[in-house]
């Protein structure tokens, strides 16, 4: 039986960052089939003594086949909630340049961070396209080796899409309740009302919740606590490493 739980339930108490210049992110919800891998590393099942599992620069999550899902809480403010088959990666965790990528799969965000006019940039690198968020609500998939390139969907806020790829290397802002689809060539794709993400849209006062929630559970902890919580997630990846490695 696959079984939900959340790991921040009782237990995971966030941390200021290590580096005063460096975003906080913790996997704080799993379902189903969950990974993660460190920078350099291999692909490690989250499992219940990995429960309070900050997530550092270069790190990478990754969920198996539906039901499986996952939720990254950034700085208390902002999450992303990853679908089935889905691999992310916190590329880097600089404050004042924030870059997440998504490999496949499909997540929503919320984003309560004030963004715009502010010295602060969080930018969304898909395989198609770099998407610069303004503080805001929206959903993203991807399909590198599918019939679809993926598409991205706005809620609340706004969201520039980027693609370099394509001739002129066009910017396209969208705005509430539109979304387009993402192209390797061609035209540019024009924004148009929300058609593929009205599923998503449908979940949205859950998803709302299940933020609120989260955020509310966001506290702060002494320094030698923080420094136990990562020993403590060494210890456990070097153990499963070895039991992966015995015949």
């Amino acid at each position: 039986m696959i079984r939900a739980f959340t790991l921040c339930a009782c237990v995971l108490l966030a941390y200021p960052a290590l580096a005063e210049n460096k975003r906080e992110a913790h996997l704080v919800e799993i379902k189903g089939s969950v990974w993660v891998k460190p920078q350099g590393g291999e692909w490690d099942l989250v499992t219940t003594d990995m429960l309070e599992l900050p997530l550092e620069e270069g790190e990478g999550v990754k969920t198996g086949p539906a039901p499986s899902e996952a939720v990254i809480q950034i700085d208390g403010v902002n999450s992303f909630h990853l679908g089935a088959k889905t691999e992310f990666e916190l590329a880097m965790t600089n404050l004042s340049w924030t870059k997440l990528k998504l490999f496949t799969g499909s997540f929503f965000s919320k984003i309560e961070e004030k963004l715009k006019g502010s010295n602060r940039a969080m930018h969304i690198l898909l395989p198609t396209s770099v998407l610069a968020v303004r503080g805001t609500e929206f959903s993203a998939d991807t399909e590198p080796d599918g019939e679809s390139d993926g598409g991205v969907g706005v809620f609340e806020g706004q969201v520039e899409a980027e693609f370099s790829s394509l001739e002129g290397k066009p910017s396209i802002l969208l705005g509430p309740e539109e979304e387009i689809d993402l192209v390797r060539s061609g035209p540019p794709p024009r924004p148009r009302a929300l058609k593929r993400f009205l599923a998503v849209k449908k979940r949205l006062q859950i998803l709302r919740k299940r933020h609120a929630s989260l955020r509310a559970k966001w506290r702060s902890v002494p320094l030698a606590r923080r420094k136990a919580i990562m020993e403590r997630v060494r210890k456990a990846r070097r153990r499963h490493q070895r039991q992966k490695n015995q015949p």
